[in-house]
């Protein structure tokens, strides 16, 4: 069995309370090991003792000191590329085992969005079978939500109409990890299709 985090910014302080809940979760589940998952999703700072350039890095720090403080053995994989919660399915399903049990740690307000992006990269059936949500409640302004939920209804059936999906992963693309380079779309599906990286 095996735990993936989805990222949420690079946010020192706001990650301390998720990565506990994370590590908890790993824990009392009896895990081998966890997966950070999360890019350079994000210009701003870690706001913490050290500057970290992804999610993955951020949470790999703040669980780090937790496990520390605690003595928790726990063993820590990082997934550095993702920029959206498609590609943190699709490329942490690259770091795992093909029928390993997973537990899919998110902010509460995204749980929907995350299983449809499970459903996509694993399969209806390995959701069923193989695959555990445990959200958390990182967002938990009402403003700020019903923005979350805004955003993640044609994120989400972006994922199963995927003309319409590359789009928007291509915004996401161009506002996150990618946005200091000058891919045109048609670039971008050619070559993240070829690499496997883009459904």
């Amino acid at each position: 069995m095996i735990v993936i985090v989805c990222g949420y910014g690079k946010d020192w302080c706001k990650l301390g309370k998720y990565v506990e809940f994370a590590l908890k979760t790993a824990s009392d589940a009896k895990v081998r090991a966890i997966v950070f998952s999360g890019g350079d999703t994000t210009g701003e700072s870690s706001g913490g003792p050290w500057e970290f350039k992804t999610e993955a890095e951020t949470m790999e720090a703040v669980a780090k000191k937790k496990i520390f403080l605690t003595g928790m053995m726990m063993k820590i994989l990082k997934e550095k590329k993702a920029y959206n919660t498609l590609t943190n399915m699709l490329f942490s399903k690259r770091m795992i085992n093909k029928n390993e049990k997973i537990i899919v740690v998110c902010n509460k307000a995204h749980l929907w969005k995350v299983r449809m992006a499970a459903v996509k990269v694993f399969g209806l059936r390995a959701v069923r079978q193989q695959i555990s949500f445990c959200s958390f409640s990182l967002t938990t302004g009402r403003i700020e939500n019903l923005k979350i939920l805004i955003k993640t209804i044609p994120e989400a059936v972006g994922y199963f109409f995927r003309p319409f999906g590359r789009q928007i992963e291509y915004l996401q693309w161009r506002m996150r990890t990618g946005r200091n380079e000058q891919k045109k779309y048609e670039e971008f599906c050619s070559e993240f299709r070829s690499t496997g990286e883009l459904l």
